[in-house]
């Protein structure tokens, strides 16, 4: 399946996350925030991001920014976060949103939509 990075302070949602994606086939990198998450970028580049927005250091906003700013390609983001205000923008942004609380079920048909149609995307283009 994919490589997907998990980037959320919370270590329960991380797990909770990565258990979801894990059992749904995926191979799952995780990060505490966002420098972490670009670090663990320049090893690997995912095929998607999960995105939590209110992290220390270097929040998702800011992620978004310098991602955007180091890398010509951005893999698709889920951004998760219980700031439903923002939503809309970040969706005007390409960006796919999911409100916390979450379902499991919930994460994984988004994912399956982002993925399916960032492949569909690359199959157009290639």
């Amino acid at each position: 399946m994919a490589h997907i990075l998990v980037v959320d302070d919370d270590g329960a949602i991380r797990s909770v996350v990565r258990f979801t994606l894990e059992m749904a086939g995926h191979d799952v990198m995780v990060a505490g925030e966002g420098e972490a998450a670009l670090e663990a970028m320049e090893m690997h580049t995912p095929d998607g991001i999960v995105l939590d927005l209110m992290m220390p250091r270097l929040d998702g906003l800011g992620f978004l920014d310098r991602l955007a700013e180091q890398s010509q390609a951005v893999p698709p983001v889920l951004v998760l976060t219980a700031r439903i205000e923002l939503a809309d923008d970040l969706r005007g942004l390409g960006h796919r949103v999911l409100e916390k609380p979450f379902s499991p079920r919930a994460l994984n048909r988004t994912i399956a939509e982002m993925l399916g149609e960032s492949q569909q995307g690359h199959r157009v283009a290639g």
